[in-house]
């Protein structure tokens, strides 16, 4: 396979937007790794389907994807190997030709951070880093209705200093304690869990109501002044995110 060798990526099949370097504002990442609960490539369709349909058209101009696979760690059963060898030559066809993205193996195990961690660093060497980016693993569909202007004013209000501050954040202290540097696609409408789900695992009470629980990823759950659509968490998760770079 043809491709740039940096540490122990190698870049394949690689798709020519046609996008001008400039108008480009997103880095969409898509993770992959050798998991026996997804063998075949179905999930992995669903995500790069629905974030092409949802967030990003093909033919947008504001955004790149790059679908990135690990290594296989040692001790990785053969039949868990192969079929994750399958999906990765599956991706190596259909990635740049359906969904005009670009594929990047790992010659070994890095974890997803380090995965992650050595992508980032060529995009940046390459001059490529843009003020945003878009995260997801492979089993992580993403579904509609979803605000992406919404999104991307909140963020690069603070990825580019110099642009205009948003009436509700005019002044200097409000703007500090109204930062956004991450935006993750939550499971609900709202931080409530609904009732007759297992509402019980990794919850708490909403507070001020004893009655409903909320997932403690959410917590608190305070809405922020500029958008009803955005609100605080102390939490990190690493399901679909947008985060400044």
């Amino acid at each position: 396979m043809q491709g740039i060798k940096l540490h122990h990526l190698v870049e394949g099949s690689v798709a020519s937007t046609g996008h001008n370097v400039s108008s480009v504002i997103v880095t969409i990442i898509l993770t992959a790794s050798p998991r026996p609960t997804d063998p075949n490539t179905e999930m992995l369709q669903e995500a790069l389907t629905s974030t092409r349909r949802v967030l990003y058209p093909r033919n947008s101009p504001q955004a790149t994807l790059h679908v990135l696979f690990d290594g296989v760690k040692n001790g990785t059963a053969e039949a868990v190997a192969a079929a994750y060898r399958a999906k990765r030559s599956w991706a190596d066809i259909h990635v740049p030709a359906t969904f005009g993205g670009s594929v990047v193996h790992s010659e070994s195990w890095l974890h997803k951070r380090g995965l992650l961690a050595f992508f980032l660093n060529h995009q940046a060497h390459a001059r490529r880093a843009t003020p945003l980016l878009f995260v997801l693993e492979e089993d992580s569909g993403v579904m509609a209705p979803i605000s992406v202007s919404i999104v991307h004013r909140a963020l690069l209000v603070w990825a580019r200093p110099h642009a205009p501050q948003p009436p509700c954040a005019s002044a200097a202290v409000q703007a500090q304690q109204q930062r956004v540097e991450h935006v993750r696609l939550n499971w609900y409408d709202d931080c409530v869990v609904p009732r007759g789900s297992n509402d019980t695992f990794m919850t708490r009470a909403v507070p001020g109501n004893s009655v409903q629980r909320m997932h403690v990823f959410d917590y608190p759950c305070t809405r922020h002044r500029c958008s009803s659509l955005l609100h605080r968490t102390f939490f990190w998760s690493d399901r679909p995110h947008w985060a400044t770079w």
